[in-house]
């Protein structure tokens, strides 16, 4: 995930495809809610769904729009380095990269909510009150 199709091994393009054909024909179930885990998450992901979905190649085309990349220190789902620090150096200004320290992904929602929101409210009034 997070990657342009084009570079995507060629056995996992073609899994993730032939994958989506057998579940439109009926032949494959849709993963049963809390199929899968990833760490303490509980859920069963579509991979063909991720196949266009690549935010850090896109990123760099939003010229002169305010960002804010908040990050956990403890992410599980992502590395840090190659999601929101990659987004974050290839976005042009004006941006704010911060690092939550203690929380993994989903902290945010919950030990980390406060801080997030304070950080998101002082973002939007210095840019996107206007």
């Amino acid at each position: 995930m997070g990657q342009p199709i084009a570079a995507m091994p060629a056995t996992s393009l073609a899994k993730s495809y032939d994958d989506a054909t057998r579940t439109a024909r009926g032949e494959l179930n849709c993963p049963s809610p809390r199929a899968w885990k990833v760490g303490r998450l509980q859920g069963g992901a579509v991979r063909e769904e991720f196949l266009l979905y690549a935010p850090i190649e896109d990123v760099s085309r939003a010229k002169g729009w305010a960002m804010l990349f908040i990050a956990p220190e403890k992410g599980e789902l992502f590395d840090n380095r190659s999601h929101p620090e990659l987004a974050y150096r290839r976005t042009a200004e004006p941006k704010k990269y911060v690092v939550i320290p203690d929380i993994a992904h989903y902290g945010i929602y919950g030990k980390a909510r406060g801080q997030a929101t304070r950080l998101a409210i002082d973002w939007f009034d210095a840019y996107l009150k206007k």
